[in-house]
């Protein structure tokens, strides 16, 4: 069972990455980038509180909301991106017990607390969900903390490998082919960074 779900996050991980880098400019509409947004549980009930109607393009969402009383939270340990990097990074950087141990017993109280609050400000046209969902949260790492300052990286360091005798042909090469397939635009540094690597810490 571990082995399969280690295998079905890493494929629902590797869909999210695959479908965020198909939303890069130009955008080419033969699949929508926003597909696995729809999985988040949280829309379609923000959406009914705004809209006071359930949205039936959210299906993959409301699937989820029909089920999770019978099998659980799935979607956390299974399907969510989120929560599969917050595994990877748990596992690389492991904690102590104790912590462990400890987080898991306040962590509950607290997220229900934060969603109860989100709720009740949603009722009054105060959308402030978005930035606590969890699809919504790891696009706006990946877009605004990981894919600009990983192509900055690998943009820099085929460059300087170019002025390396012999690697030169092979690096730029290597270089046109990330430019054409993964970035062919330069890639712009937010304002709003801070708030995202202080939610980013929070998080993980």
């Amino acid at each position: 069972m571990a082995r399969a779900r280690r295998i079905i996050q890493i494929c629902f991980l590797v869909f999210f990455v695959f479908l965020f880098l198909r939303a890069r400019y130009p955008y080419e509409v033969n699949l929508q980038s926003d597909v696995f947004l729809r999985f988040s549980p949280l829309i379609p009930l923000f959406y009914f509180i705004d809209n006071l109607k359930l949205a039936y393009f959210l299906w993959p969402a409301l699937i989820i909301l029909l089920l999770t009383p019978f099998i659980g939270r799935f979607f956390c340990g299974w399907i969510c991106p989120l929560g599969s990097s917050l595994d990877v990074f748990h596992r690389i950087f492991r904690r102590r017990k104790e912590n462990i141990r400890l987080k898991r017993t306040n962590w509950p109280w607290i997220k229900f607390g934060v969603l109860s609050a989100l709720i009740l400000l949603a009722v009054f046209s105060i959308n402030l969900w978005g930035y606590f969902d969890p699809l919504a949260l790891l696009t706006r790492i990946f877009a605004v903390l990981l894919f600009p300052f990983t192509t900055l990286i690998v943009e820099n360091s085929l460059l300087n490998a170019a002025k390396i005798p012999y690697l030169e042909s092979v690096s730029y090469s290597i270089y046109d082919a990330f430019k054409y397939q993964i970035c062919p635009e330069d890639q712009v540094r937010l304002a709003g960074l801070v708030f995202i690597i202080i939610l980013t810490i929070i998080v993980f």
